[in-house]
């Protein structure tokens, strides 16, 4: 067996053990809770790190307010098995929970295996993984460079992320893909430039005030991503009435009385619905919400509001529904295929 398969074999193996550990920790009740953020830090062969830790109390994330002393112990994949490496070190915090602690450093291409409890409170443990790594092509991380969290209604904002190695080199060339809300089955792929950047756009919606996240993750390393939540805020117009219908304006076929948005692989399409009042006159300003995409906007002059399905890579249909926000029992399915 290679180095590399050996290692994929280990790395595998010691994701599937702290999983299934911390699945089994679930159901224990733990007056506090250790936020790591991602389960995978990779690392350089050679490098002395420092990484941060922060302690919340669980019941409604308040922060710790005192001094909470944390242990950690570190383990290595061994002939198959996890072997504790040297003692379990307990490293206290400031008064705000955060704390500071050592990673040892390592000679060569290997997976430590980290966990960590509040003193006291066994069920508080969590755990991470550490690659170190010495390929230099290798991603480590990636950050967001620029890019405000809070819009104005139909604001666009530009939003620049970055990919670096385990020696924050920034590396070009790397696949990304940009997960905008709940839209996990036809993400944006893109490739870093020569400064290990990509840069896209969000525009929000012009109608009611509303929220989205915006994530990337490194393809296929999907544990290494970064993110920002984006909200947007102003006026809204007042409706003219009450929505009693809602028709698709633009759909490419019917099923029946269900609306089909045919679309080929790859390709967006900008889907235009119309909201009714009980005479069928158009309602200006009243907000929609579409489950999929995951977006709200508010109807124009004409009533209407446009709506982008995102593109697949995939062939296969989603089914969807837009609503009235402030009725739900008003609302109107349709169909997405793709082709």
């Amino acid at each position: 067996m290679g180095k590399k398969k050996f290692f994929s074999v280990i790395g595998i193996m010691l994701l599937s053990v702290f999983w299934t550990t911390a699945s089994a920790q679930t159901n224990l009740q733990s007056t506090y809770r250790l936020w790591t953020g991602s389960q995978v830090t990779v690392l350089p062969v050679n490098g002395d790190q420092t990484q941060s830790y922060a302690v919340v109390v669980d019941s409604d994330w308040n922060q710790v307010t005192g001094e909470v002393c944390v242990n950690f112990l570190w383990q290595e994949a061994w002939q198959g098995e996890l072997t504790n490496f040297g003692q379990t070190q307990k490293v206290c915090s400031d008064n705000n929970g955060d704390l500071f602690f050592p990673v040892p450093s390592c000679s060569g291409d290997f997976f430590r295996y980290l966990t960590m409890w509040v003193e006291g409170d066994l069920a508080s443990v969590a755990h991470r993984l550490f690659w170190y790594n010495s390929n230099t092509a290798m991603p480590a991380k990636i950050f967001v460079v620029s890019g405000s969290s809070s819009l104005s209604l139909g604001e666009t904002g530009d939003y620049v992320f970055q990919v670096l190695n385990a020696w924050n080199s920034p590396l070009s060339g790397v696949r990304v893909k940009v997960i905008r809300g709940n839209c996990r089955t036809s993400p944006e792929v893109m490739l870093t430039n020569s400064s290990g950047c990509v840069s896209f756009s969000f525009t929000a919606p012009s109608g009611a005030v509303g929220s989205e996240q915006l994530r990337v993750q490194i393809d296929p390393y999907h544990f290494l991503q970064a993110g920002i939540n984006i909200t947007w805020s102003g006026s809204t117009p007042s409706p003219t009435g009450d929505v009693a219908s809602i028709e698709a304006v633009n759909n490419t076929s019917s099923e029946g009385s269900l609306p089909v948005f045919d679309l080929a692989i790859g390709q967006s399409y900008s889907a235009v619905f119309i909201a009714k009042d009980s005479s069928g006159n158009p309602v200006s300003g009243a907000s929609l919400t579409c489950l999929y995409p995951s977006t709200t906007s508010t109807t124009g002059t004409d009533g209407k509001v446009t709506i982008t399905l995102p593109a697949s890579q995939f062939a296969g249909w989603d089914n969807s529904e837009i609503y009235s926000t402030a009725d739900p029992t008003v609302y109107l399915e349709f169909k997405i295929t793709y082709n």
